[in-house]
C-alpha cells in the first residue's frame, strides 16, 4: 500500500491545525501568566507538530527505513516528554478529557517502539502502524484543545485573575 497520499494529507492537516491553534493562543496572553496553562498550550502545539512533522519527513524517504524510523523515534521521545509535562499539570483534574489528554503517552511510546523494533509480520507494515498512530495523535490533539479551553478558563482552573 502506498502511504504517500495519507502522509501528505496528515501533514497538511496537522500544520493547518497547528496554525489555527497558534491563532487561538495569540488571543489569550493570560494563558502564559501561569506555568501550568503555558505548558499545556505548548504541549497541545506538540500534538500537532509531531504528527505533521513525522508525516512530512516520512514522505522524504519512505523506502529508507533508517530515516523514517529515526524521525518517528526522535519525535516520539519528544511527545513522551510533552505527555509527562501535561500529566504533571492535570494530575487530580477530573474528567474524560483529562484521560484523553493523558492517553497520548502510550501512543507516543507505541510510536517509538514500532520505530525501534524490527518489523513483525502482522499483515501491516511498521509504516502503516505509524500512520494509524499519527492519525490517533491528531484526534488526541483535538481532544486536548477541547480540554484545555475548559481547563484554562472554566471552573477547574486553579486560579482566576481578578480584573481590578
Amino acid at each position: 500500500m502506498d502511504l504517500t497520499g495519507f502522509y501528505a494529507t496528515v501533514s497538511g492537516v496537522g500544520f493547518t491545525l497547528l496554525g489555527l491553534w497558534w491563532i487561538v493562543v495569540d488571543k489569550h496572553p493570560e494563558w502564559f501568566e501561569r506555568r501550568d496553562t503555558a505548558q499545556m498550550a505548548y504541549v497541545i502545539s506538540l500534538q500537532f507538530i509531531i504528527p505533521a512533522t513525522a508525516s512530512l519527513l516520512s514522505l522524504v524517504a519512505a523506502d529508507v527505513p533508517l530515516l523514517w524510523r529515526t524521525v518517528f523515534t526522535v519525535l516520539g521521545l519528544v511527545g513522551i516528554v510533552g505527555a509527562v509535562l501535561v500529566a504533571r499539570v492535570v494530575r487530580g483534574t477530573p474528567g474524560v478529557s483529562a484521560v484523553a489528554l493523558l492517553s497520548a503517552l502510550p501512543v507516543y511510546v507505541a510510536m517509538v517502539v514500532v520505530a525501534v523494533l524490527p518489523p513483525i509480520d502482522i499483515g501491516v507494515t511498521p509504516l502503516q502502524v505509524e500512520a494509524m498512530l499519527v492519525a490517533l495523535m491528531l484526534v488526541l490533539g483535538l481532544h486536548a484543545v477541547w480540554f484545555f479551553s475548559h481547563y484554562a478558563t472554566g471552573p477547574v482552573a486553579p486560579r482566576q485573575r481578578s480584573s481590578s
